[in-house]
């Protein structure tokens, strides 16, 4: 779904949509239900669907496996244990009201079968004195660890690889403990998948209504990028099946679409999901008719977007089935209704962790009073626009007493949007009061979370706005700060950091280029800084069997990707012959085997400690200064919006270079740069004199401000970003006598155009090193 991997298109005009990043979106449906006021705990584990394993570190996470078929009763649970790198499940946990064979339990584990050995005993903080055998899979090579205690009725028991080892500590720890225990998760990574890759893996291993509730409640935090593999893995897998949860997934995936700004894709995939939608499905066709109105709103279309919201849908009552239900036929939402009564779940003292269909129904109902508020607050009817959010809000807070934590999102949304009113009034105060109730909303609903500092960066725009900067610039520095504990947090608050970037730039002092680095690394793209990091760590780390299981894993995991592809066209087959349908089964079966290998390979990794890693740690700017030598200089261009800015670092000095460019006025002269060089005319290559006027104007418009410090630089560290990481530095040029020189010679009809003798490009007297992080 949302902005996750691609950054969205923003536009000044869909200011309103856009910088919300979905928020009246999916987040509705969310499947948690919880207290939502200010201050809440963490609920426990126990009636938590998953859970994240230690606090630093590799991360893993618990999955709840409903299915498992060691689970014998009401009160048993079972997860299966994923860490981040691996591409199958690392372990399995069980909490049963029966006794366990330590070493004769069968595992839990897909295509390993384990000889154990003698029982032992560890001491494991937090759970205590536990019993522990180590296992071999003798198939595969690969060494096991498991786990046990009894406490009360309850016996508990963590299998997996013994390669993640810490993971099954902290696994069983917290389990018996009921809460998250804290500590790192040191394991073998081998950096190439980031938390979109992780969930991805996580996807695939979990039941279809865990994957759900898991997409949605991703979102609801602003952890869009996951949330997308989730629903992207459940589109795949019903459509192979047929599930009528196939109009649901391609709903989401069209609003991820029309958030990216591809609204054509988006009109498409809202088409697919709208035909596949089960007759008399009501919630579902709410959702398509709210997702088509955020499209129209993301192209700041209030009048589009409020017919779309006209749009007659199954009546709510229709949802309870009375005529069916007095003629005494039990109907699919009269079943869920009694189900949700179910005497053990009251016998639990838990939450229901479900909505049935008339509460998913309302609450979209609500949401699209919201929407329809926020069109008449862009048509400038306010009054219309107060009423339409207050209504909103009572639907909401209606619901089982306003209790339902993942409504949190759309509820302090409704809050931002009563400030964005009230600021368009003149009201400061009330303004001020709505953006703190925002917060107070989305921290007690999702604490150290995207979404939480994207509210905290809208209401630091505001107070800029307003004048208060110097309060702004005290929450704005919090949000970057905050954002160490939040690594995902950059998709959101890309775009949100602008007139921080901007004030910070005004001043331009040493403070405020320490300033604008810290808040820039919340904006890295890792992907290319992994990409370098993997291949130089597989060309440096030698032909020993360390460095040979690391190459073997990335090559798995390549082979894990590759598979994944052929499974995903081949389940999207409609009417797929005999021959597809068996080359599905074997794919599917070959991707399981992959899976096993790579993961068992990481697990291998975990034995030599260079492959063992920490969680990515930011670096100040005096680091970096300390690490440059006499001679030696870092550029760092930084993209925030259209804004772009740059900043000059030396041994002894650094300050904030202007750029009066734009991100779009960069790519379009590197564009232009690069299309001199070689184009396409005709479907052949041709190509052209390097167009040096072009180079001289870049090189002023991003270096002029640093040119007379270039002079004693010997090499210079460049960090690119937007358009110019299509084009090296190297290639700009720094002085006009040359050029000028060229002209003159070049006047001859037979003078050689492409001999640029005499040119002064940047990177002639010093040495150009390009840094991607």
């Amino acid at each position: 779904m949302s902005l996750m991997i691609m950054q969205p298109r923003h536009r000044a005009k869909r200011r309103a949509a856009v910088l919300r990043q979905a928020s009246l979106m999916c987040s509705l449906l969310g499947l948690m239900a919880a207290p939502a006021a200010a201050g809440t705990p963490e609920p426990p584990l126990s009636i938590r669907n998953s859970f994240r394993i230690g606090t630093s570190g590799v991360t893993c996470t618990a999955q709840n496996t409903p299915l498992d078929d060691r689970l014998g009763g009401l009160f048993d649970r079972g997860y299966r244990l994923s860490c981040r790198d691996a591409a199958g499940a690392v372990g399995t946990i069980l909490a049963v009201r029966r006794d366990v064979a330590l070493v004769s339990e069968r595992s839990g584990l897909a295509g390993v079968t384990l000889h154990c050995g003698a029982i032992g005993a560890v001491v494991i903080a937090r759970a205590g004195q536990v019993e522990a055998v180590n296992c071999r899979d003798h198939k595969a090579g690969v060494e096991y660890k498991r786990y046990a205690l009894k406490r009360g009725k309850t016996t508990y028991l963590v299998e997996g690889l013994a390669g993640y080892d810490p993971a099954l500590r902290l696994a069983l720890a917290s389990l018996v403990s009921d809460v998250v225990v804290p500590g790192e998760v040191r394991v073998a990574t081998t950096e190439v998948s980031d938390p979109a890759a992780f969930a991805r893996v996580q996807a695939g291993q979990m039941d279809r209504l865990g994957a759900r509730g898991e997409g949605y409640m991703r979102n609801n935090g602003g952890r869009f990028a996951e949330s997308s593999e989730f629903f992207e893995a459940l589109a795949s897998r019903d459509r192979s099946s047929g599930s009528a949860g196939l109009a649901e997934a391609l709903a989401n995936q069209g609003l991820q679409q029309s958030n990216l700004g591809n609204f054509t894709a988006a009109d498409r995939l809202f088409g697919e999901a709208r035909t596949a939608v089960p007759r008399g499905d009501g919630v579902t066709q709410r959702l398509i008719r709210n997702y088509k109105a955020i499209n129209h709103l993301n192209q700041n279309h209030p009048t589009a977007l409020l017919n779309d919201l006209a749009e007659i849908i199954v009546d709510n009552g229709a949802l309870f089935d009375a005529d069916n239900l007095s003629s005494g036929v039990i109907s699919a939402s009269i079943s869920e209704s009694l189900n949700r009564e179910n005497i053990g779940l009251r016998q639990l003292g838990a939450v229901d962790a479900s909505l049935t269909g008339a509460e998913r129904a309302e609450i979209l109902d609500a949401q699209a009073d919201a929407l329809r508020a926020t069109a008449y607050r862009l048509q400038g009817k306010f009054e219309d626009a107060v009423k339409g959010f207050q209504t909103a809000g009572r639907r909401l807070e209606a619901l089982r007493g306003g209790r339902i934590a993942s409504l949190g999102w759309l509820r302090s949304d409704i809050q931002i949007e009563l400030a964005l009113v009230a600021e368009a009034q003149g009201r400061g105060s009330d303004t001020g009061a709505a953006f703190d109730r925002a917060i107070a909303i989305i921290g007690a609903a999702f604490p150290q979370s995207p979404a939480l500092l994207s509210v905290q960066a809208r209401k630091a725009a505001w107070l800029v706005r307003s004048g208060n900067e110097t309060a702004a610039m005290s929450l704005y520095a919090k949000v970057v700060d905050d954002s160490q504990s939040v690594p995902d947090a950059g998709t959101n608050l890309r775009d949100l950091l602008g007139p921080y970037f901007s004030a910070l730039a005004k001043q331009g002092d040493t403070a405020a280029s320490k300033a604008i680095f810290d808040a820039s690394q919340i904006l890295q793209r890792p992907g290319v800084a992994q990409t370098q990091a993997v291949l130089a760590r597989q060309l440096s780390e030698g032909n020993d069997e360390a460095a040979s299981l690391f190459r073997l894993s990335l090559t798995r995991s390549r082979d894990v990707a590759r598979a994944e592809v052929v499974a995903a066209r081949l389940s999207a087959l409609t009417t797929p012959t005999a021959k597809e349908s068996a080359e599905l089964a074997a794919t599917q079966d070959t991707l399981a085997a992959l899976r096993r290998e790579q993961t068992e390979l990481i697990a291998k990794l975990s034995a030599f400690p260079r492959y063992t890693a920490f969680a990515p740690q930011r670096v100040s700017l005096q680091e970096i200064q300390a690490a440059l030598r006499s001679g030696e200089a870092y550029y760092k261009l930084i993209a925030v919006g259209e804004a772009l800015y740059g900043l000059w670092a030396t041994s002894g000095s650094s300050r904030v270079v202007p750029i009066a460019l734009s991100r779009k006025d960069l790519s379009r002269e590197v564009q232009a740069i690069r299309d001199s060089i070689v184009t396409i005319e005709n479907g052949k290559v041709v190509n052209r004199p390097f167009d040096l006027d072009a180079s001289r104007a870049l090189y002023k418009a991003l270096f002029g401000a640093v040119h007379e410090d270039l002079a004693a630089v010997n090499h210079l560290v460049v960090e690119p970003d937007a358009a110019m990481l299509q084009l090296p530095p190297s290639v700009l040029v720094t002085a006009d006598a040359g050029i000028a020189a060229y002209k003159a010679r070049t006047i001859d009809i037979d003078a050689d155009a492409f001999d640029f003798t005499g040119i002064a490009w940047l990177g002639r007297e010093r040495a150009i090193s390009i840094a991607v992080s």
